[in-house]
């Protein structure tokens, strides 16, 4: 700590279910407390609404107030870290990030379901085949096709067929291991 400090302008968003009210502060301290007056108790409180901060922070969130943050959080960085919290503690809610807006954001989703291993329902299953025959992003496809090929279900053999010769390789390749992991003779 050199002891300088610097004056940074931040928007804080309380939300009431859908409704948002942003404050907008000033820290000027190394420590600030803010308060302001609600009618009733916030669902969500969002510091640095607007994700400009450069900084490490901890959130002392509650699941509930993650929910919030996915279904009303406007910005990328706040549906990540929505979805950075049902991946840490394996809720079934991180599935939502396979219909975001964003490409990146489903492809995020899907690494994170591999990644935890994600047991898959058939509801589920239904999403991630309409991802592969429906989703504009080649990267998202391919990674949909892995998390299928890791069930070893011998009803997707015909997606698998169906795309071992795509264009992309990481959706052709993806189809191959899905094939290899069902017949590794026809593979």
């Amino acid at each position: 700590n050199t002891g300088k400090i610097f004056t940074l302008p931040i928007a804080i968003d309380l939300y009431n279910g859908a409704e948002k009210t942003r404050y907008n502060v000033w820290i000027k301290n190394l420590s600030d407390t803010f308060t302001f007056t609600t009618s009733t108790k916030p669902t969500l409180i969002n510091v640095d609404a607007d994700k400009i901060l450069l900084v490490e922070k901890t959130d002392n969130k509650t699941a509930d107030n993650y929910a919030q943050q996915w279904k009303y959080g406007k910005n990328f960085l706040d549906r990540r870290e929505a979805l950075d919290y049902f991946a840490a503690n394996k809720m079934p809610e991180l599935v939502q990030g396979l219909g975001d807006k964003y490409d990146g954001l489903r492809d995020y989703t899907l690494n994170k379901m591999l990644e935890n291993n994600t047991e898959l329902t058939s509801e589920i299953s239904t999403k991630l085949t309409s991802i592969v025959n429906n989703d504009p992003s080649k990267k998202v496809k391919g990674h949909a096709l892995e998390l299928l090929a890791k069930q070893g279900d011998k009803n997707y053999l015909p997606l698998f067929t169906k795309y071992v010769d795509d264009s992309s390789y990481s959706v052709a390749g993806a189809a191959l291991e899905g094939l290899v992991a069902l017949d590794s003779a026809s593979a």
